[in-house]
């Protein structure tokens, strides 16, 4: 899989990187929208994206998810300190790729696992989702953000790290499937070329995030 670099670790790291970075996010899909194209997402509908991506809205994240979204930047590299002792891995960062093959596809992977083919996705969350975890599971969100990265940068493996109520820690494993992967990035290229670009109105759900969207776009009006 041929990529390009287009924003490095350090650049990320650096006074405006943020900045660019949401600007790169503009003109294709990460990781993170993958679960909201095929509907796996329960935070965000593919509507929402839409506008996003058409440039119709920008919607400002809550109070309470910047503040999940600080903690997390936080606690980032204490839990990928914990996978290193854990696991005896040597962990890098990247910065954000983008597919040559598929232009629109970007990979903003938290960390790359030196000697290996593989991409280490780090999270932390309540101890209430804890279940989401159990068994060796992973939430189907991120299920979908490993295989777009790996789709994206042609890795053969996610390992999965996650910090349940900042007192246990969690390693899951993710093969590569070449199957999903392919209708994975097919969905998301409908979405894209045949929705984003040409700016078409995907079908409207009966998801919540899609009647908030519709009442701020139609104050008072019918839906």
């Amino acid at each position: 899989m041929s990529v390009t670099m287009v924003m490095t670790a350090a650049e990320m790291q650096a006074e405006g990187g943020r900045e660019k970075w949401l600007e790169l996010r503009k003109q294709g899909l990460g990781g993170s929208d993958a679960g909201v194209v095929i509907g796996l997402n329960p935070w965000k509908s593919k509507f929402q994206l839409w506008m996003e991506k058409t440039g119709q809205a920008d919607f400002e994240p809550s109070p309470e998810s910047l503040e999940r979204m600080e903690w997390g930047n936080r606690l980032e590299p204490v839990v990928a300190d914990w996978f290193e002792a854990a696991t005896g891995k040597k962990l890098r960062r990247c910065g954000m790729i983008r597919s040559n093959e598929h232009p629109w596809m970007f990979a903003d992977v938290d960390r790359l696992v030196v000697g290996e083919n593989a991409i280490v996705e780090i999270k932390t969350t309540s101890m209430y989702n804890r279940a989401e975890w159990e068994d060796d599971k992973v939430p189907p969100s991120y299920v979908a953000q490993a295989a777009h990265y790996m789709g994206t940068g042609g890795y053969d493996k996610c390992y999965f790290v996650c910090l349940l109520g900042g007192q246990q820690a969690v390693i899951r494993e993710m093969e590569r499937d070449d199957e999903e992967i392919a209708a994975l990035i097919e969905t998301e290229q409908d979405f894209w070329e045949n929705y984003v670009e040409p700016k078409k109105l995907p079908e409207v759900d009966g998801s919540e995030q899609c009647s908030k969207l519709l009442d701020k776009m139609n104050p008072g009006g019918e839906k």
